[in-house]
């Protein structure tokens, strides 16, 4: 396709004080990664709501919150685009499910949505985008969940689930998965902009996979829960927040904050 473009078309203008689907005082969106925050660890002040499938996300984005309703409205979250595609695809344009930005200066930005693709072969140079939407003074969305699965890969575009800023969100997760493979790989990558974390949602939290947190992104384990990981990898700034887990890796290099 040349465009396919389902930005802001998640809920919007949802009342104060929502941030996913918990309660915050002044936040952008919540999907696969947390919602932007002046305080860097205290997104959705302590009400932080993860949500959708890693490996089949078929959900949109959540709206920001705003300061001051009705003057005040924040950014709608992405919507959901699903491809099926029976034979090659190529994609020398845009498919974009992305956050937008709140309607004045104190909404905070919408959460990146939901991109689903199945193709026989993947080509192109083009860009596939769930990122959270960009806030004018304040608070960014959290970036969306993407999930592609193939029988050859040759696509050399842009796939990203990147967190909004100003505030950053945290990057979402971007799941690439060849047909004949057992497992696919998790991608959490934030674009080198500082912000704040992914989180897999409960139900997912056992999921086995191959893990790479690069480029700012920050990847944060739930406390209590078993993750099993077949193979992690940190570059380019990447942070794994972990507590106890179970790995059969064959590269383990965390860096731990």
């Amino acid at each position: 396709p040349s465009a396919y473009n389902e930005a802001g078309r998640g809920p919007g203008g949802a009342p104060p004080g929502y941030c996913g689907t918990g309660n915050a005082k002044s936040n952008g969106g919540t999907h696969g990664g947390i919602a932007g925050s002046q305080i860097q660890d205290r997104p959705c002040f302590g009400s932080v709501n993860f949500y959708g499938s890693v490996t089949q996300p078929d959900m949109h984005g959540s709206t920001g919150s705003a300061t001051m309703m009705p003057v005040d409205v924040g950014g709608s979250g992405g919507g959901v685009i699903k491809l099926s595609v029976i034979g090659p695809m190529e994609n020398c344009g845009i498919i974009g499910a992305e956050g937008v930005a709140g309607e004045t200066g104190y909404a905070w930005a919408g959460a990146g949505g939901s991109i689903w693709i199945e193709a026989g072969s993947l080509d192109g140079d083009g860009v596939i985008s769930v990122n959270g939407g960009r806030a004018g003074s304040g608070m960014g969305g959290g970036g969306g969940r993407v999930a592609i699965y193939y029988d050859v890969n040759q696509y050399s575009g842009i796939v990203s689930a990147y967190g909004g800023g100003i505030f950053y969100g945290g990057a979402g997760t971007v799941y690439l998965k060849r047909n004949s493979d057992l497992v696919g790989d998790i991608v959490v990558n934030n674009g080198n902009r500082v912000g704040q974390y992914a989180q897999f949602p409960a139900a997912h939290a056992a999921l086995s996979s191959n893990v790479v947190v690069e480029n700012q992104g920050v990847f944060r384990h739930i406390p209590g829960t078993s993750l099993t990981l077949l193979q992690v990898d940190a570059n380019g700034g990447g942070v794994f927040e972990l507590g106890s887990f179970t790995t059969s890796s064959k590269t383990y290099i965390p860096t731990i904050n």
